[in-house]
């Protein structure tokens, strides 16, 4: 399952294109959310919750899609705040980052992809 989110996740990017500073482009001329540019976090929460903005999820449990943000943080060896959603930052932040293109994101998707669990 892991590897298709991720595989799926890709894919969404290269289909929709890749948005940053949320997670999806609002200003986008698609249709629906879910045919519109989005992020990273973005595309993993449309595999996951069939919309790119992911719901919210009360309590202490770490949600889904902070489960997948955590193998992508791994991944990119990014350095994750000791606090709930703390991976979701450091991957937004990986994202967002003025010199990120679409190609890195879907490499790293990609990779996990690969690597991950069936």
């Amino acid at each position: 399952m892991t590897r298709t989110v991720f595989a799926e996740a890709a894919e969404t990017i290269v289909r929709n294109g890749h948005g940053k500073d949320d997670y999806y482009d609002t200003t986008a001329v698609a249709e629906t959310p879910q045919e519109s540019p989005v992020c990273l976090l973005g595309a993993l929460s449309l595999h996951l919750f069939g919309t790119p903005l992911p719901p919210w999820m009360p309590g202490d449990e770490p949600s889904e899609l902070e489960t997948y943000a955590v193998l992508v943080a791994g991944h990119l060896g990014l350095p994750v705040e000791d606090m709930r959603d703390g991976a979701q930052v450091a991957v937004s932040n990986w994202n967002d980052a003025e010199e990120r293109t679409a190609d890195e994101v879907i490499a790293a998707l990609r990779a996990l992809a690969e690597s991950g669990e069936r």
